[in-house]
């Protein structure tokens, strides 16, 4: 920690100072007044202000910058016309520089510089130079230079805003997935696929990839391996939990492998699975419009009609094959 080591630098200068060396211990623990400084970063209020300001600075130092051209204008200007009338204020340029600083900063008139004559009439030159000044400096560009920090904190506090909202919905959206495995895969998988039959090609070619042994079946093993092996960061790791999830406790393995079919099969589970998550997902996180959010809704509802359909079919199914076994029995 940075503090640590600064106070460490100290807390040993000042042992040093106990001896004969000759070390300005006192000036050296003023340095620890700084730690107030810390609470800049406990406070979330404080901390907005100061990175605001902070964003702020470069605008303002051009604002800034052009404020100080018109004082160095002005300062010129009186040292050229009231150097011999007002020396004391006006007699050098540092002088002229100054005085012209302290008006802006709410000072009065200059003393010395007398806007009545001896016969009680204005001095136009002076009264022009000041009335000119206070306007164009005090009025215009000191007022410019404070909108300018204005806006620029107002837009950069607008922007922290709205960083923290997304690291939140990026946080809720993390904390809303329900974590899988083969997620990377099943993304890959939904977005590369046109229709069906596309889907079971694909399908197919990842189950000749992965079944390494050309026994027509794909063991644990063999599946964790293949996965390994695809061009994913961070790779992917089926533990033997996930494999028991993913062919439903062997209902879709024969003897611990799947085949082609019970592969195609349990892939289109897990795939049926993945887009209800991204769909339950996008609706609890809240980042769609009410248009997106009634589609996201009604493909939720198609996905799982066509599961409930699936498994109603894979039940006649087996009841089909019951009864031929039955009718064989007879």
């Amino acid at each position: 920690d940075g503090w640590c080591r600064f106070d460490f630098f100290i807390v040993t200068m000042s042992l040093i100072s106990l001896g004969s060396v000759p070390v300005p211990s006192s000036m050296i623990r003023l340095l620890r007044a700084f730690r107030v400084l810390r609470l800049f970063g406990k406070i979330p209020a404080v901390k907005q202000i100061i990175m605001a300001l902070s964003w702020s600075l470069i605008p303002v130092m051009n604002a800034f910058i052009l404020l100080f051209a018109a004082l160095g204008i002005y300062a010129i200007v009186g040292v050229n016309f009231f150097s011999d009338v007002d020396p004391r204020d006006f007699g050098r340029f540092d002088r002229s520089f100054t005085q012209l600083f302290r008006i802006v900063s709410g000072d009065a008139w200059p003393d010395n510089l007398i806007e009545l004559g001896e016969d009680g009439e204005l001095q136009g030159m002076p009264v022009a130079y000041i009335c000119s000044f206070r306007l164009i400096v005090e009025f215009v560009l000191l007022q410019v230079s404070v909108a300018v920090l204005l806006d620029n904190f107002v837009a950069a506090s607008a922007q922290m805003e709205q960083e923290e909202e997304e690291l939140k919905k990026y946080e809720r959206r993390s904390a809303s997935v329900v974590r899988n495995p083969l997620d990377p895969f099943l993304q890959k998988l939904s977005k590369e696929y046109m229709d069906d039959d596309d889907l079971s090609m694909r399908l197919r070619a990842y189950f000749k990839e992965m079944d390494t042994d050309h026994s027509r079946s794909v063991s644990y093993t063999e599946l964790c391996l293949q996965l390994r092996r695809l061009p994913f960061v961070p790779p992917i790791h089926v533990t033997q939990s996930d494999f028991e999830v993913i062919t439903q406790d062997g209902a879709l393995c024969e003897g611990g492998e799947m085949t082609e079919e019970l592969f195609e099969r349990a892939m289109r589970v897990q795939l049926s699975h993945y887009l209800q998550r991204q769909s339950s997902t996008l609706l609890d996180v809240g980042d769609v419009n009410e248009g997106s959010e009634s589609q996201l809704e009604t493909l939720k509802m198609v996905v799982m009609a066509q599961e409930r359909t699936a498994q109603a079919t894979e039940a006649a199914e087996a009841a089909l094959d019951g009864l031929e076994h039955a009718a064989e029995s007879l």
